[in-house]
């Protein structure tokens, strides 16, 4: 450009940074146009095609805004704005897959605390009194995060008056009611 130019130096400067960027832009362009053939696409998994063509539709979604803008016509009003968010709603989708393809980030089951302690203090008649608690203050805190739950619910196995644990006792009442019920079906067999 020459000195008898009547646009200052700024915006000579400005105009050649704008045309060397487009020029990358160009360049960018010409490497990434290529990859777009069937060979290489059926090298990709789906999401990695989807992935591929959510970039290229980002891409020129971009640059139509600018074109807009450079025209003086504002994006936001224009069809294009719909198509941003159209590929923001895909990008949600295509990320949500890359997310399981990785694999569960927590626990796929949950479970129901207040339902497990209410059958657990219904399941063993002689729970000592201080354990019925524990079991009411978790059933309270409601389903929240396991470590927090299984940290407030750490019990100790306690001896009762007879020597055994809850567990112990438990398995006994078991042990006794089954030996009990095949008596009495033996029994009822035996009188038809």
């Amino acid at each position: 450009m020459t000195d008898t130019t009547l646009l200052p130096k700024e915006v000579l400067v400005n105009v050649s940074n704008v045309d060397k960027a487009l020029q990358k832009v160009e360049e960018q362009l010409n490497i990434l146009l290529p990859i777009y053939t069937r060979e290489v696409m059926d090298q990709l998994t789906p999401v990695e095609q989807a992935s591929a063509f959510l970039l290229l539709s980002k891409t020129v979604n971009t640059l139509f805004c600018l074109q807009l803008k450079t025209d003086g016509v504002n994006p936001d009003e224009h069809n294009a704005r719909g198509e941003l968010d159209r590929y923001d709603i895909y990008h949600k989708k295509v990320q949500a897959a890359l997310d399981r393809s990785k694999g569960p980030q927590r626990p796929t089951t949950s479970l129901d605390i207040r339902a497990a302690n209410r059958f657990i203090e219904h399941a063993i008649p002689n729970l000592p009194e201080d354990q019925k608690k524990q079991l009411r203050a978790v059933a309270k805190q409601g389903n929240r995060h396991q470590d927090r739950v299984s940290e407030s619910v750490r019990v100790t196995p306690k001896r009762r008056a007879s020597g055994l644990t809850v567990a112990e006792e438990a398995a006994a009442f078991l042990a006794e009611a089954s030996k009990e019920i095949l008596a009495s079906n033996v029994e009822s067999k035996a009188e038809k």
